[in-house]
């Protein structure tokens, strides 16, 4: 789901509930439409933790990254 944020309260308030994939979206949504550099630094930094997380966590569990 595509979020559009119409203030840097309202993208503060719920990136943190945001998954991977929404993410994803809304960063792609951003650079072609708005580019407002920090809500898309802001969302990326967001994504790329959670990535990080998920993958930490294949590592740990055994697994090897794609």
């Amino acid at each position: 789901m595509i979020v559009v944020f119409e203030s840097w309260k309202q993208l503060i308030a719920q990136v943190g509930e945001m998954d991977e994939e929404s993410l994803r979206e809304s960063i792609n949504f951003e650079v072609s439409t708005y580019k407002r550099k920090n809500v898309i630094g802001r969302l990326h930094q967001r994504y790329t933790k959670l990535r990080a997380k998920r993958e930490r966590q294949l590592l740990i569990e055994g697994g090897a990254l794609l």
